[in-house]
C-alpha cells in the first residue's frame, strides 16, 4: 500500500443531508467519493474509501491504500484516512482560513500581525471586514478541527492497543472525548459496543492493557457477557449450572472460587439477583424491571 498527503477539493458522494441521516442512525463509517489534489501523484484525482468523519473541501488528509482503474480512470482506493494537521501555529492559522468562507490571505496576514500565536483570540471588527458572523464561522472551523484531531488521535491510540479500525470508530461514537479514559480504566468496556463482545476484547486488546487471566475486570466482563448470551431467547433468569458451564468454557484455567467471589460481589451491589432455592440467577436490572411491571399490573388490576 502507498500513502499520500492530499488536499480535498470536493466531496462527490454522499450528499451532506444523506450523510447526516446515516450518522444520526448510528452508522460509524461511511463510504466517500472524494476529489483530491494528489500533488505527488499527478494532480487532481478521485479517491474512494470509508471515513469515520465527513471530509470537507480544503481539508488535508493522509490517505493510505492502492491505485485502481475504474471506467478507464485511474483512482485511489484508500483503506485509511487520517487528518493531516499542520504543526506550526502559523500554518494552522492558514489552514483555518482556507477552510472558512470569506477568509483570504489578506485577512489571514492581518490576524497574524495583530495576535501572532494567539490568533484564536481574534474578535469581530478588530480587522477590516471581520464581522461577528465571520468570526463565528471561523471559531466553528477551529472547533471542528480540534474535534477531528482529537478523534484521530484517540482512534489511532486504540488501534495501537489491538482494536480494529471499526471498533475504534464505534468507541469514539459512544464515548467521544472520554474514550481514552474509559478504555484505560477498563478495556472490557469495549464489549458494550454494538456488534462486539467479550471475545473481541479478550482475544487481543486486553493484553495491551496487561490484564491477566484472573483480573476481576476480565471475570466480571465474562459473567456479564455470558448472562447476556444465555438470556438472548427472552428468559431473564438462568440456572447456575448453565452459567457455570459457559464460564468454564470461556475462562478455562481460572479458579472457580474467584468467579464465585465476583458473582457474590455483583449480588452485593445489586447487579445480579439470585434465587437460592431454585439455583437461578438474573441480571439486577432485568429483575427490577420485571418487579416494576408486576407492580404496575397489580395496581391496574386493583
Amino acid at each position: 500500500m502507498e500513502s499520500y498527503d492530499v488536499k480535498v477539493t470536493g466531496v462527490r458522494y454522499p450528499k451532506e443531508d444523506d450523510d447526516r441521516k446515516k450518522r444520526d442512525a448510528g452508522e460509524v463509517k461511511q463510504w466517500y467519493i472524494l476529489e483530491c489534489d494528489f500533488a505527488a501523484a499527478g494532480g487532481s484525482l478521485t479517491a474512494k474509501g470509508e471515513v469515520i468523519f465527513r471530509p470537507v473541501a480544503g481539508e488535508y488528509l493522509k490517505l493510505t491504500g492502492d491505485w485502481t482503474v475504474y471506467n478507464g480512470q485511474r483512482q485511489f482506493y484508500f483503506k485509511s484516512a487520517e487528518v493531516n494537521m499542520p504543526v506550526s501555529e502559523r500554518d494552522m492559522l492558514r489552514y483555518a482560513c482556507e477552510l472558512t468562507p470569506g477568509f483570504g490571505p489578506a485577512t489571514e496576514e492581518a490576524i497574524w500581525e495583530k495576535h501572532g500565536e494567539a490568533w484564536r483570540d481574534v474578535e469581530a471588527k478588530e480587522i477590516r471586514g471581520l464581522t461577528a458572523g465571520k468570526v463565528a464561522a471561523f471559531r466553528a472551523t477551529i472547533e471542528s478541527l480540534k474535534l477531528k484531531a482529537a478523534q484521530h488521535n484517540a482512534t489511532a491510540w486504540l488501534m495501537s492497543k489491538g482494536a480494529t479500525p471499526n471498533m475504534a470508530a464505534a468507541a469514539w461514537l459512544l464515548w467521544g472525548a472520554d474514550m481514552v479514559g474509559v478504555v484505560t480504566a477498563n478495556c472490557y468496556r469495549l464489549a458494550e459496543l454494538p456488534n462486539y463482545g467479550f471475545t473481541a476484547v479478550d482475544k487481543e486488546v486486553r493484553r495491551h492493557f496487561e490484564i491477566g487471566d484472573n483480573d476481576p475486570r476480565r471475570l466480571e466482563a465474562a459473567i456479564l457477557y455470558c448472562m447476556g448470551q444465555l438470556t438472548e431467547d427472552g428468559n431473564t433468569a438462568i440456572s447456575w449450572p448453565e452459567l457455570d458451564s459457559e464460564l468454564s468454557r470461556r475462562l478455562g484455567g481460572v479458579d472457580r472460587g474467584l468467579i464465585v467471589k465476583i458473582i457474590m460481589q455483583m449480588f452485593a451491589d445489586n447487579r445480579m439477583y439470585g434465587f437460592a432455592e431454585r439455583q437461578m440467577l438474573a441480571m439486577g436490572a432485568q429483575f427490577r424491571a420485571e418487579q416494576d411491571i408486576f407492580a404496575f399490573c397489580r395496581e391496574v388490576a386493583q
